[in-house]
């Protein structure tokens, strides 16, 4: 915009204003102020303003002033609303309109402050003026209204209610029948008519903290003032961490922020009671937890007290650091067990070297409310010997250490890399492994083979790190432990006074080198004269008759040896014909095998089979012409 067309605007202006004096001085303010609708005004005493009627038009009426007969029907008279800061003359327009004849059709007229004027605190004039169709003005009185758009503290927090020292016990509340003391702090802008409304809860704290019951409201009427919690409020919430809240609400309804939280302490019923210290399984006898424990699972052992409550929880210290457990429950059963998480005590171990002394207690809450029980000191031990285990130790306390190293198996006669071969029967196994670093002389090196300890090999100190040891497994042990497809071998490491192990990964070996030679089975119902099978083997064993059909009866031996359920033997019937040349020939077609699974019906200790059909696998050894034929069942076990 040019200068000269902003200076013939600010010229116009000030015409206009002059103008509007000299027609104010000609009008009258004869006319009464303008009403307001019911429920707008917060305080009759000074018009002040709920802060929702601000939010929305303010709705103003006028009623019927006096009007000459109009000369014209084009005649017209206007009417302005007009808002201005209480005893000046520095009128706003807010609103007007145009009224046509027949006048009083329009009364009682009704016109609307806007919200957006409304938004500055103070007190503001209301006034309506009329310019008539003749050209005269006039002017209502003005109603005065108190605008309050400040809520109190703001814009900060207000502060915590102060609560008496100390925590709430049965014994306060049977002291204090009529509720129990907070005081509201002074606060600067206190009006007349202020409200506090104040809540009580436990923690946590809902998302929505609307969504906890009021517990009471009163008027502020002093700085400081006092107000009571209800007894019956506080039983009601109970036992807890419990916090007290509030907020400040002026005449206008403008709401304060809620105050910071409070906390109260609250125990009540009868307060927990002889407590003794606390038991670590894990530790009695040696009164150490080493990694092996830790292993396991560390736990710490409450013992029952007087005057539990379902909702007691036990917090467990170990060493400076604390262990939260769940409630106690309905029916708890004591001792209490807590498991102290593996983070804490190697957290608590922290770079410690061989036994730290560490304390162990706990203490009962009530609500937020302790209650302690005497500590016990324990030994702790996670050190160990060998190479660093790896950073973040995410297996701690896994006692396998990935930094030791790969341990071989060989067969003594076959040679083969992790694996025994039937040549190797009876042989020891050989092992090999590259001495870790750092490594001390008398460090212990102990070999398994599956779950038996094979060889133990003892440093001498002339090893030096890198070298290779070498050793030899047993038979003996090779043998107990059994064939497999994957024997697991491993190695572990200590010192000759430590209290931990570190051990190798787990290696596999296909055991296949036990050859096993059972006993020979035994048959049921020979004759007891010679020895042999006759025809009435068949039916009876002399003892027992045999009411099934004939059968050839044979004990399989005890096996448990060797075998478990699930295991297979297989056993085979092979008839030869002695007429055959000297030594006879299979009969091919009479073989019997059958395999059988071990378990409750063939128990590794011992069973009896049958053979049969008679037909097949018998009726073809019977020689007419009086020689005897020749069979027998051979049991086999499969090497697996």
């Amino acid at each position: 915009m040019s200068q000269s067309e902003q200076q013939r605007i600010a010229e116009q202006a000030r015409r206009d204003y002059r103008k509007a004096q000299m027609d104010r001085r000609n009008e009258t303010t004869d006319l009464p102020p303008v009403t307001l609708a019911a429920g707008v005004i917060a305080d009759a005493n000074d018009n002040t303003l709920f802060s929702s009627a601000r939010q929305v038009p303010l709705a103003v009426t006028m009623q019927a002033w006096t009007l000459p007969d109009p000369a014209h029907p084009d005649d017209r008279e206007r009417v302005f609303i007009q808002w201005a800061p209480a005893g000046t003359t520095h009128y706003e327009t807010v609103d007007e309109t145009e009224l046509a004849p027949p006048f009083p059709a329009h009364f009682p007229l009704t016109l609307h402050v806007p919200p957006e004027v409304m938004q500055t605190d103070g007190a503001w004039d209301i006034t309506y003026r009329v310019k008539h169709y003749n050209g005269s003005y006039q002017m209502s009185l003005a109603l005065t209204v108190v605008v309050d758009n400040t809520e109190p503290w703001r814009p900060h927090e207000p502060p915590k209610l102060i609560m008496p020292e100390g925590f709430i016990s049965e014994q306060t509340l049977i002291d204090n029948p009529d509720g129990i003391t907070a005081t509201l702090p002074k606060y600067d802008d206190r009006q007349p008519h202020d409200e506090l409304i104040y809540w009580w809860a436990t923690y946590p704290i809902p998302d929505d903290p609307m969504d906890v019951p009021i517990g009471g409201r009163f008027e502020v009427t002093g700085d400081p003032m006092t107000f009571k919690v209800r007894t019956d409020l506080i039983r009601e919430v109970g036992d807890g961490g419990c916090y007290i809240t509030y907020m400040l609400v002026d005449k206008a309804l403008n709401r304060s922020r809620l105050a910071v939280y409070q906390p109260v302490a609250v125990a009540l019923g009868t307060l927990p009671a002889d407590l003794a210290p606390p038991t670590v399984p894990l530790a009695e006898g040696d009164n150490l937890i080493d990694m092996a424990d830790a292993g396991i699972g560390v736990v710490v052992n409450i013992p029952g007290y007087v005057g539990w409550k379902p909702k007691d929880r036990i917090e467990v210290k170990w060493g400076n650091s604390l262990v939260t457990a769940e409630e106690l429950g309905s029916v708890p059963d004591f001792p209490m067990p807590v498991r102290v998480p593996s983070a804490i005590l190697k957290a608590e171990y922290g770079t410690a070297v061989g036994e730290l002394e560490t304390s162990v207690g706990y203490r009962i809450l009530r609500g937020t409310v302790p209650f302690d029980a005497p500590e016990i000191k324990i030994n702790v031990d996670f050190s160990y010997i060998g190479p660093p285990r790896p950073e973040p130790d995410l297996t701690w306390p896994d006692p396998v250490n990935p930094a030791l190293g790969q341990l071989d198996t060989y067969g003594k006669v076959s040679e083969q890399f992790n694996e025994l071969t039937p040549a190797d029967n009876g042989q020891p196994a050989k092992q090999n492994i590259i001495l870790y670093a750092p490594a001390a002389k008398d460090e212990i090196i102990e070999f398994y083979w599956g779950d038996r300890l094979g060889y133990t090999y003892v440093l001498q100190g002339f090893e030096e790190p890198g070298d290779e040891i070498g050793v030899e497994i047993p038979w003996e042990i090779i043998q107990d432990v059994g064939n497999g497809p994957a024997v697991p071998v491993h190695y572990r490491i200590s010192a000759p006074d430590g209290n931990n192990k570190q051990h190798s990964k787990t290696y596999h070996v296909k055991v296949d080198a036990f050859v096993l030679t059972p006993e020979a089975p035994e048959y049921l119902g020979l004759n007891p004269e010679r020895g042999w099978l006759v025809c009435e083997s068949l039916f009876e064993d002399f003892a027992n008759p045999h009411p099934d059909e004939p059968a050839v009866r044979v004990r399989i031996p005890d096996l448990s040896k060797w075998l478990k359920d699930g295991d297979t033997v297989t056993v085979t019937w092979t008839p030869w014909d002695s007429r055959i040349e000297d030594t006879g020939a299979v009969i091919e077609d009479a073989i019997f095998t059958q395999d059988y699974i071990i378990g409750p019906e063939h128990p590794a200790t011992g069973f009896v089979i049958r053979v049969h059909p008679y037909d097949k696998h018998i009726l073809p050894t019977y020689n007419p012409e009086g020689a005897r034929s020749m069979g027998g069942p051979t049991p086999s076990i499969p090497s697996s």
